[in-house]
């Protein structure tokens, strides 16, 4: 029951944080960037959301720098957004999944 019900407080999370930081943030690393929310993982006290970012044709490590620079401003949206008890503190982080894949396959190619 708490497995659904966090799932489905992260797919909202993960909705609202996309669609803020493609609408409504001004910074210039982030404006006009193709940014894409992968992934959130929220903590069961609601207390911290770590999201999952990835950005094609910029630095990912200069977006979730600047990201993380107005995160209070995009806590502040999200709060207005969902209806929570409390709106989970924001940390951004650059997801690796997709280096990882291609350093995997390169390993694989290697043993063949």
């Amino acid at each position: 029951m708490a497995n659904v019900r966090m799932s489905r407080i992260n797919g909202e999370i993960q909705k609202a944080v996309a669609n803020i930081i493609n609408q409504k943030v001004e910074h210039p690393e982030i404006k006009g960037k193709s940014i894409t929310v992968l992934h959130v993982d929220t903590t069961p006290d609601l207390l911290l959301s770590r999201i999952y970012i990835s950005s094609y044709g910029a630095d990912t490590s200069n977006v979730v720098n600047a990201l993380n620079s107005v995160k209070n401003y995009i806590r502040h949206e999200l709060g207005a957004v969902l209806r929570l008890r409390t709106t989970p503190d924001l940390k951004f982080v650059q997801d690796t999944s997709f280096e990882y894949g291609q350093h995997m396959d390169k390993l694989f190619e290697s043993i063949k």
